[in-house]
């Protein structure tokens, strides 16, 4: 049996066992490149629809930032200021994380921020960068069914 699981950070977003054939097969890293492509477009969709794609939308700055932010960085959406992190989860390269093997699947970012982000803090709320929606998941794992039965 196979067991694809997404763990963000402690949270559980996804798990499913793939009984059928999954026994057969012992390098998934084909299928794991085609879902490291497809987790950059989810998080393009995540940063440019400012959280809705995933989860429902990001809470609005609190007045106070939201004015020093315009000031400084005038135009710049929710959850981008110098582009850092937007980029290390929508590009390849700088600080990306991408660790496909053959057995394992490693997506994320290397900005230390981000976990402030994702889980929030006393002062700010959760903004979840990676979140991904019912059909992400159902695209995912037909994804995966349709390796495995290729596989076999």
């Amino acid at each position: 049996m196979f067991t694809f699981t997404v763990d963000v950070i402690g949270e559980e977003q996804m798990a499913r066992a793939f009984s059928r054939f999954g026994e057969a097969v012992s390098d998934y890293s084909p299928v794991f490149r085609e879902l490291a492509d497809d987790f950059l477009k989810v998080e393009r969709d995540q940063f440019v629809s400012e959280g809705r794609s995933g989860s429902g939308g990001w809470e609005p700055l609190s007045t106070g930032y939201a004015d020093w932010k315009a000031a400084h960085f005038p135009g710049r959406p929710l959850l981008v200021q110098s582009g850092e992190l937007r980029r290390s989860l929508t590009e390849r390269g700088g600080e990306h994380i991408e660790e496909i093997h053959k057995d394992s699947l490693r997506l994320g970012t290397e900005v230390p921020y981000a976990i402030y982000h994702q889980t929030g803090t006393g002062r700010m709320p959760a903004r979840k960068l990676v979140e991904l929606s019912e059909a992400d998941k159902t695209r995912w794992q037909k994804r995966i069914q349709a390796f495995l039965v290729a596989e076999a």
